[in-house]
């Protein structure tokens, strides 16, 4: 090893023990560090396990469905048919489901998390679900699981420790036209995501990243001013300004690569925490939490760079003396020009885009823009501060105390802030992409409508939905009950919308809409719900069934009545045809009956009864209602709660950051709040200038984050071919979060505050 070498060592090393073994100050500092520090490559890490997060969910709900994969209902030798139907309920707003399964054989294909099948009669739960049903909450949901459980639902068969999901046994003629499948599971496949939610993601990755990095920046300059005697202190047994920065860069590198093992423990005990946790709706496994190793490394790698990084920029205005360390009181107004310059060219950059992103995806260059926006902001705001601080004059005392403070030093409060202020522009980009993104997905997958109030179920035979509708009727919460039968037919060639045909006696007809005369052997037809007129000329022919066995089909008679349309069929249907059964004929396939429902006053109670008379294996749907979530809405939805919860996460870590610098200005300031208190400052006048100090920067950054926010959004939905949409709701919570965050902080450090009041403060050696 050369001598220079081994100087740099002996610096570096001289600075690790000064970070560790530098009396009660340096510990104390090291200690905030390694916290700050932790807390941000914890929650690094866990941005890093997005994809393993996202992966295994896809998979594991992939791997549980039944008879999807090409060759599911090829024979297997030695495995006995599976038929399954997919059915969904509804509880206190939470909509889950499961499977009903008939195990045609003693040898049917596994299913994950089920150790043996459920027998008609029978049913399997997921733990959630189990304990839901076990609380005084789920006894109003008691009575739609009459079945006896007979097993648990292992972890390989949930796609999130919380999830409600449940396989029940039922008989053959249960699963009318479901098809036999040998084999459980799709083959995995890598998750497809459209250019709006790649941009999503990458974006909302962006946002919830920049404010843990400033966090660390800024995590990794607390007690600067303690170090900076202590550096002079080495000037003066004959240090030179080459050594005081290696011995700053290694008191910053012991911090940094503390804070990383911290970093690693808290995200070790979080992922821990992980099973016992359900945020807004989802829940995952600790085991799935699983940083990318690239991106571990990289973690790894950068960390130590910023705490360095920062450390050594720090220095570049302080002069280091031997007797003493000196910054300079006036120093040169800060420029604005070369702030916006990163602000400029991200605006440039994504006003260029215009709206090609649907047909070209540019998803690089629109992060791009969106991480210099992003970064430039909380490059303005110190200008801003300052601007705003030397145009102060008078006021009370607390706040001339705070003017003076943030004036000499506010570079502590603007690092976390800036912080802020990025975490509040991105997370409003992030919510016009989320509600953009989900008017897109509720289009492709809900037909909305304001008749609210109609819902509907199915039975298996016509006798049964006559029953049920009898017996809805005399329940609280039903105004009226029908039953009716719906022949699925083929349209006729010439027509371009649907045609439904519903066939029920005279009574049931004129349940469904007024009619005055009525026979059996009549047919009545229906407009749309616009109106229109079906274009259905007599001897009109409607398949029925193309079977092997022979065709079976329908011919509209001569006489054919128009009526009104009927106010219980389904909205969204179009024009059709009332038939008798006289009229219709013996033989007809494929009836689905129905009974539909007209609800009274919204009564979550009794809506739960309904559901209960119905049955599980027949859920209750409404008009307004989803149909069955698509591949792109499950993942959209997924996307969308770990968004959320990294938005949580991230505010959080922020408040964290805020916290200990709001500590650190109290402890570093306990001398001048022992002689403010000794010359008469009352602590009301003293707390009161803590908080503005924190209150000010926290509310000018709100606002140039709100501004910059907006522009940003319209930048983004500029780039997407869809409606710009703002969710202003979400918009007010997260900046009234942000400034709750400041408040909160401050007040945890008032005890701290009294103390420092002290008398004992004034003493010195």
């Amino acid at each position: 090893m050369t001598d220079a070498l081994r100087r740099w060592f002996g610096d570096l090393s001289l600075g690790v023990r000064l970070a560790a073994a530098g009396g009660r100050g340096s510990a104390v500092r090291l200690a905030w560090i390694t916290i700050g520090i932790g807390l941000g490559v914890a929650a690094l890490l866990t941005a890093a396990s997005a994809g393993s997060v996202l992966d295994s969910h896809e998979q594991r709900t992939r791997a549980r469905i039944i008879g999807a994969a090409p060759d599911a209902d090829r024979p297997v030798p030695g495995v006995s048919p599976l038929y399954s139907s997919a059915v969904f309920t509804e509880f206190a707003g939470r909509r889950f489901g499961g499977e009903m399964l008939f195990a045609d054989g003693a040898t049917p294909p596994k299913v994950p998390g089920v150790e043996v099948l459920p027998k008609p009669g029978e049913i399997v739960l997921s733990p959630a679900l189990r304990d839901l049903l076990a609380s005084p909450e789920g006894t109003l949901l008691l009575p739609r699981f009459p079945q006896r459980v007979t097993g648990i639902l292992g972890d390989e068969g949930l796609s999130g420790p919380w999830e409600l999901h449940f396989y029940v046994g039922v008989e053959r003629a249960e699963l009318p036209g479901t098809s036999p499948a040998y084999s459980v599971g799709v083959p995995p496949e890598r998750l497809y995501f459209d250019p709006l939610l790649s941009s999503l993601v990458v974006i909302a990755s962006v946002v919830l990243l920049i404010p843990v990095v400033v966090f660390v920046a800024g995590t990794a300059r607390l007690s600067a001013s303690a170090r900076d005697r202590r550096l002079a202190a080495l000037r003066l047994i004959g240090a030179d300004a080459g050594q005081v920065r290696r011995i700053v860069a290694g008191e910053s590198l012991a911090g940094a690569l503390v804070g990383l093992v911290a970093g690693v423990v808290f995200f070790v005990v979080g992922r821990d925490l992980v099973d016992s946790v359900s945020l807004f709706g989802m829940s995952i496994y600790g085991k799935d939490i699983r940083p990318s190793p690239a991106l571990a490394l990289l973690v790894f790698l950068v960390v130590p760079v910023i705490a360095v990084g920062t450390a050594l920029v720090a220095l570049r205005r302080t002069l280091i003396e031997p007797l003493g360390v000196s910054r300079g009181a006036r120093r040169a107004p800060r420029r604005l020009w070369w702030r916006l310059l990163p602000i400029l060219a991200g605006v440039a950059l994504l006003a260029g885009q215009h709206r090609g992103m649907a047909s070209q995806p540019q998803t690089a260059l629109v992060v791009i823009g969106v991480v210099l926006v992003l970064v430039g902001l909380p490059m303005v705001l110190p200008w801003l501060l300052e601007r705003c601080v030397r145009r102060s004059r008078g006021g009370p005392l607390s706040w001339q105390l705070a003017m003076r403070r943030m004036g000499a030093h506010g570079g502590a409060s603007w690092r976390i802030v800036g912080g802020f202020a990025a975490l509040l522009a991105g997370g409003i980009a992030v919510q016009a992409l989320l509600l953009t993104s989900d008017s897109i997905h509720r289009d492709e997958s809900w037909t909305p409508t304001a008749d609210r109030d109609l819902a509907w179920t199915t039975t298996a035979d016509s006798e049964s939905a006559r029953r049920l509708a009898e017996r809805l009727r005399t329940m609280p919460g039903v105004r009226r009950a029908v039953s009716y039968d719906v022949v699925h037919a083929q349209q006729p060639p010439h027509l371009n919308g649907p045609v439904e045909l519903i066939v029920a006696p005279c009574p049931a007809l004129r349940e469904l809409t007024p009619i005055q005369n009525c026979a059996e052997g009549d047919v009545f037809s229906f407009p749309e719900p616009n109106g229109e007129i079906a274009d259905l000329p007599p001897g009109t022919e409607f398949v029925l069934s193309t079977a092997p066995e022979g065709r079976l089909s329908w011919r509209q008679p001569e006489r054919v009545r128009p009526i009104a349309r009927p106010a219980f069929h389904a909205p969204w249907s179009g024009a059709g045809l009332l038939i008798t059964p006289a009229a219709v004929g013996q033989g007809v396939p494929q009836l689905q009956h129905l009974v539909a429902v007209r609800l009274g006053e919204d009564d979550p109670l009794a809506l739960e009864a309904i559901r209960n008379e119905i049955g599980l294996t027949r859920p209750l749907s409404f008009s307004a209602r989803a149909t069955p979530v698509s591949d792109s809405e499950r993942t959209y939805t997924a996307i969308r709660r770990l968004v959320t919860v990294g938005s949580v996460a991230a505010l959080a870590v922020a408040a964290g950051g805020l916290l200990v610098v709001a500590f650190e200005h109290v402890r570093h300031r306990r001398r001048q709040f022992a002689v403010l208190s000794a010359t008469g400052v009352p602590y009301s006048t003293l707390a009161w200038s803590v908080l503005w100090q924190n209150a000010v920067p926290v509310v000018l950054g709100t606002g140039a984050a709100l501004a910059c926010g907006l522009g940003l959004a319209t930048l983004v939905l500029n780039t997407t071919p869809t409606p710009q949409r703002y969710d202003w709701e979400a918009i007010g919570l997260t900046g009234a979060a942000a400034v709750l965050a400041v408040l909160l902080a401050t007040v945890m450090t008032l005890p701290q505050l009294r103390r420092a009041m002290r008398s004992e403060g004034l003493r010195t050696e």
